[in-house]
């Protein structure tokens, strides 16, 4: 019955990995779409003040960063960066909370259908406050992602359990 609701954990501990590590991807990309859209724009200003005679192309390269920049607004990053932020702000407690039980639930002294009932109480929170976020969205998935998620998720079950995850 341990097993049931370990299984149950360790998949939420990765889960919350998995969301950080999109977390980081969608503000990577974000910020580098930023970061060369205004490198762009403000290099071909100078550039077009010093060169009149290409001033069509400088002129073409801030008309096609300011595109990129209005087309970013629209694309998924900017949402999922906010989106991810208060969905990993709600699940965390409740995974620690999920933790905290795993210590009833190991030292046997809980019958089987209360574990039950506690694994699928948290099981209920979790999946609302998943559904709330992913309405309107989901994430793609990511082996890159996934294979950081899974790395961190074993890594912090061996040195905070002293075991690696089964």
């Amino acid at each position: 019955m341990g097993h049931f609701y370990w299984t149950r954990l360790t998949q939420k501990k990765f889960e919350l990995y998995y969301f950080s590590e999109h977390f980081k991807r969608c503000v990577k990309i974000n910020r580098i779409i930023n970061i060369l859209c205004a490198i762009a724009s403000s290099s071909s200003i100078a550039a077009w003040a010093t060169w009149q005679q290409l001033s069509f192309y400088w002129g073409a390269i801030i008309v096609i960063s300011q595109l990129i920049i209005a087309i970013n607004e629209i694309l998924p990053y900017q949402s999922r960066i906010k989106i991810l932020s208060d969905l990993s702000a709600e699940l965390t407690p409740i995974y620690y909370d999920m933790e905290k039980s795993w210590y009833r639930v190991a030292n046997g002294s809980l019958p089987e259908d209360k574990i039950y009932d506690i694994c699928y109480a948290y099981l209920k929170q979790w999946n609302a406050i998943e559904e709330k976020y992913f309405r309107d969205d989901c994430l793609p998935i990511s082996e890159k992602c996934k294979s950081e998620a899974e790395k961190q998720k074993n890594n912090y079950f061996k040195s905070n359990f002293d075991l690696e995850e089964e």
